[in-house]
């Protein structure tokens, strides 16, 4: 009984309807307070609970929040709460599903990168937050891998770590928001710029965002996906749509060599480059040496 009535109350205090019809039903189990109605107590709360919502939505999505303005932002946060109910006891967690919802409102149809950017400032929320263990990368395991059997193996980006891809100058347009940027720098915003292929990710206190060379690309997607070390270091192919984030695996995996060929000596260049910049945190064995591959 008191598991329907607080699941009552819960639907009662997201409704979209006005306070006296989300009161239907529920005012005998909501006690008035003084001088108001059980239907205005309800209200109350209900104002509470979207005040509440919408700073912290307004906190994690502050570039968001600027580009469509407080009511149009507030319309959104409404259309969270009753689309995505939050579900999580941490109110950092309360905008998880809002880049997706974006992309089906169509009165947000005239800012077409308003999703990307939601999905940068997601990530970077998320790095802000991850846990951050040390690198766990023991130099001659990595050698093992890319010398004797790397399809054993597979690299790991840090915990922190997200790619975030946009035909949208989406970097642009968040450092554009930040405090200490020109007062015109989104106006400056080239809207025909190169699309974005970004990581996001935590180096000690500082959220670090970069752009990804369009070779680099496909390679962290490779990793993100946790395919092992041979697919990773397989040719790339050819470049990928702007909105892709990995590319499905391939197959012909070239032999390491005592001198391996050029193309596969820039691959190794390039994820050593991975390394240093703190962008694969760790090499982690999928199997014994001499087993099969199947990763599944």
């Amino acid at each position: 009984m008191l598991a329907d009535v607080q699941r009552s109350l819960a639907r009662a205090f997201v409704a979209q309807a006005t306070a006296e019809d989300a009161g239907v039903g529920v005012p005998a189990a909501l006690r008035g307070l003084p001088r108001l109605s059980a239907a205005e107590t309800l209200a109350l709360y209900r104002s509470s609970i979207e005040e509440a919502r919408h700073a912290a939505l307004s906190a994690l999505y502050p570039v968001c929040h600027a580009l469509v303005g407080d009511a149009c932002f507030r319309a959104i946060g409404r259309s969270l709460a009753g689309a995505e109910p939050s579900r999580h006891p941490d109110l950092g967690r309360i905008g998880e599903p809002l880049p997706e919802l974006i992309e089906t409102l169509d009165l947000l149809d005239a800012v077409p990168y308003l999703a990307d950017v939601a999905r940068l400032e997601r990530a970077w929320n998320r790095a802000f937050v991850a846990a951050q263990p040390a690198p766990d990368v023991d130099a001659e395991a990595v050698g093992e891998a890319l010398e004797r059997d790397p399809a054993a193996w597979r690299f790991r980006l840090p915990p922190s770590a997200c790619l975030v891809a946009s035909p949208h100058p989406i970097l642009a347009i968040w450092e554009a928001h930040q405090p200490g940027a020109p007062s015109d720098a989104l106006e400056r915003v080239d809207p025909g710029a190169a699309p974005d292929r970004l990581i996001v990710w935590r180096r000690a206190l500082d959220v670090c965002i970069h752009r990804v060379e369009d070779a680099d690309w496909p390679v962290l997607g490779r990793i993100e996906a946790g395919l092992d070390v041979s697919r990773v270091i397989a040719d790339p192919g050819p470049p990928i749509e702007p909105d892709s984030r990995t590319l499905p695996p391939r197959s012909g995996v070239p032999e390491i060599e005592d001198e391996p060929a050029p193309e596969l000596a820039a691959m190794l260049e390039r994820i050593a480059a991975f390394f240093e910049r703190g962008w694969i945190f760790a090499a982690e064995p999928l199997r014994a040496a001499g087993e099969g591959t199947d990763l599944s």
